[in-house]
């Protein structure tokens, strides 16, 4: 059976009420201050937001090796030279750059980057066992054995959506976890995807003037990874504040506390 100090509340509350939530609820938990205030009410406005931001950092990052790299910046004339001329001419250096930056967001956009990103680096996977599921069987009460355990990870979509997603999903009208809860766990998860593909971009965009320009400039993107790596980790820690959040408010809900410990147990 899974220990953890969440043990002494493991269990299905005697109460079919939804327990109100308010944003005092659990007041040792803080969420992450600061972040730009983008609310976003699904799973596709996060997808769009995130490719507006994308846009802009590929097309910033861009511009920079224009600049930092002379073939590069020769071979980007030669697109100028294709482009119409419908921009003033203080600006042209900024078409074919712009028309790169958005055939690049398109294919991230239509690839899901951030997907392809998580899948390599196990990053939504270790989140939706550790943060999640693991956590709702304890919660509810639920026996999981060391050997059942790595049917959780094989059924970890299934388990999902029979024990979370049913109960705090943006597509639905009528949530039993408070819709501001949901909405705010999504744009935290925005800004963590952000930063996630911003780190990469740069790490490129740093090796590419590594071996074809300057040191110096390559050192100027490695330096500004830091930083992101530093906030996208909080917003990590935020993430999985808001998921314990969520999984209290289901197992406060003795339906659903019942339903959840019955597909554990069906393991």
């Amino acid at each position: 059976m899974i220990h953890s100090a969440f043990a002494t509340i493991s269990g299905c509350r005697r109460s079919n009420e939804i327990i109100p939530l308010g944003a005092n609820a659990f007041a040792g938990e803080r969420m992450l201050p600061g972040l730009p205030k983008f609310r976003i009410a699904d799973y596709t406005e996060m997808l769009a937001t995130l490719g507006w931001l994308f846009l802009v950092v590929n097309f910033c990052i861009l511009f920079f090796l224009r600049s930092s790299i002379p073939k590069f910046d020769l071979f980007l004339n030669n697109i100028d030279n294709y482009i119409p001329k419908v921009i003033p001419p203080s600006i042209s250096a900024l078409s074919s750059v712009l028309v790169i930056a958005i055939f690049v967001s398109i294919v991230s956009h239509a690839v899901r980057l951030h997907d392809k990103i998580s899948d390599i680096f196990r990053i939504r996977i270790d989140f939706d066992v550790y943060k999640i599921l693991l956590p709702l069987a304890l919660l509810s009460g639920a026996t999981v054995r060391s050997n059942e355990i790595d049917r959780v990870w094989s059924q970890r979509n299934d388990l999902m959506q029979k024990v979370f997603y049913k109960y705090a999903s943006s597509a639905k009208k009528e949530t039993l976890v408070d819709k501001h809860d949901i909405i705010s766990a999504l744009t935290n998860w925005l800004w963590f995807w952000f930063f996630l593909e911003s780190i990469i971009q740069f790490a490129i965009a740093a090796i590419v003037l590594y071996f074809f320009s300057s040191v110096e400039r390559a050192l100027i993107l490695f330096s500004a990874i830091v930083p992101m790596l530093i906030v996208g980790r909080f917003i990590y820690r935020s993430a999985s504040k808001y998921a314990m959040h969520q999984i209290k408010q289901i197992v406060e809900n003795e339906s659903a506390c019942k339903e959840v410990k019955a597909a554990f147990d069906a393991l």
